[in-house]
């Protein structure tokens, strides 16, 4: 008997979990930065290794949230900082809802998704690629190269919204020596 309350109780946790992660993913478009404060003490908190994996229920969720709140250039350094703890806790080949994809897609120079300046996205770049952890150098580069094609490097003056330039003009191109 005890048993099958405690499976009963297991199925009342795992309904409620759901029905949370429900309401938050509908307040969350309301309070963006309330919900990224939320997201931020329990990422920070005593369980928060265990909250920034893949194996934590609801993980992909969270990303998806966070790479939302990533469109928004006053919340894009907080929401990529946790983005970059979920993608370094999965697997470097992962291709099941990849969270190094979903990040990735943030520093695309044409319709990179989001309203954060060229500028900022290369310091997260660059801050990665100058990090002393080598999974974190490993990320960077995989995220610079978007921006590499055929030995130059093509880089924005504006980001423009997030859809790309609408003018040719405002492309530069660099050649790499």
């Amino acid at each position: 008997m005890d048993r099958k309350i405690n499976s009963l109780n297991g199925l009342g946790i795992k309904k409620l979990m759901q029905l949370a992660m429900h309401v938050l993913r509908n307040i969350a478009p309301v309070s963006p930065e309330k919900t990224l404060e939320a997201i931020e003490r329990a990422v920070n908190g005593a369980e928060g290794e265990a909250f920034v994996t893949r194996e934590s229920s609801h993980s992909i969720e969270f990303v998806r949230l966070l790479r939302r709140f990533a469109y928004d250039p006053e919340l894009f350094d907080r929401s990529v900082a946790l983005l970059i703890r979920y993608a370094l806790s999965e697997e470097k080949n992962e291709n099941y809802n990849s969270i190094r994809d979903i990040l990735k897609s943030l520093f695309y120079i044409y319709l990179s998704g989001t309203h954060a300046s060229l500028e900022d996205r290369a310091k997260v770049i660059e801050k990665l690629v100058d990090s002393e952890d080598q999974d974190e150098q490993e990320l960077g580069l995989f995220y610079s190269m978007p921006h590499w094609k055929h030995g130059i490097l093509v880089r924005l003056t504006s980001s423009n919204l997030g859809r790309g330039p609408e003018i040719m003009g405002i492309i530069q191109i660099h050649e790499m020596k």
